[in-house]
């Protein structure tokens, strides 16, 4: 469309079959670390525990849940380090949103640190991954991934949430690296969620868009 730069859309942020780091999408997600602490340094006690734009989420628990899945692909990453598959969460996905919940219920201050330690750990897990390691798998919540894909995961969830805190940053804010990884995922989704005909004729100007199942 004219006046608008055009996005080539891709897979993932790297050729899946190259074995590379995915330098462009890791650069990106640590831009994302510093915009997404900001953000919650830039709120008191009163505003963490207001809403988010996410129902049923406090701000608090965003960025909660932000510190805590970053923490737990730390340790996949480590594993792949050594050559050992490991899970995201190894106690189970209860256990990992009930400790989630709990500290969303910590201070602001508090937040902020479990915030700041779980992206420096995780930034420094990429760092030590060798350039021949990120096709190696860890188990994620959706099933086995690659090195690369969970760094896709992670950047996913770093620019979705900070729009969620609702304090400014929207869609339009999102990097291009991030949506031309993304938006290919979500339209290769779209047969899943919602009836093949009624896609096809809101695509075709035919119809209003239909409503989507939660992915």
């Amino acid at each position: 469309m004219a006046g608008h730069p055009q996005i080539l859309l891709r897979a993932s942020s790297v050729d899946l079959d190259s074995g590379m780091r995915p330098q462009d999408a890791i650069d990106t997600a640590i831009v994302g670390h510093r915009e997404v602490l900001t953000a919650a340094h830039s709120l008191g006690e009163t505003e963490i525990r207001e809403p988010s734009l996410l129902p049923g989420w406090s701000r608090g628990r965003v960025i909660a849940h932000l510190a805590h899945k970053s923490r737990s692909h730390v340790a996949v990453f480590e594993g792949a380090r050594e050559g050992v598959v490991r899970e995201q969460w190894p106690r189970g996905q209860a256990a990992a949103e009930a400790e989630t919940e709990a500290w969303s219920n910590r201070s602001a201050t508090d937040l902020c640190g479990l915030l700041a330690g779980g992206f420096s750990e995780l930034e420094r897990a990429w760092q030590l991954l060798p350039d021949d390691a990120w096709l190696r798998s860890g188990i994620s919540s959706a099933g086995e991934r690659s090195m690369i894909e969970f760094v896709d995961r992670h950047m996913r969830d770093v620019f979705v949430h900070h729009v969620d805190l609702g304090i400014g940053y929207v869609a339009a804010d999102w990097p291009t690296v991030f949506v031309t990884t993304e938006l290919p995922k979500r339209l290769r989704d779209l047969p899943d969620r919602a009836e093949a005909h009624a896609i096809l004729a809101w695509l075709l100007g035919r119809t209003a868009a239909p409503r989507l199942a939660p992915w």
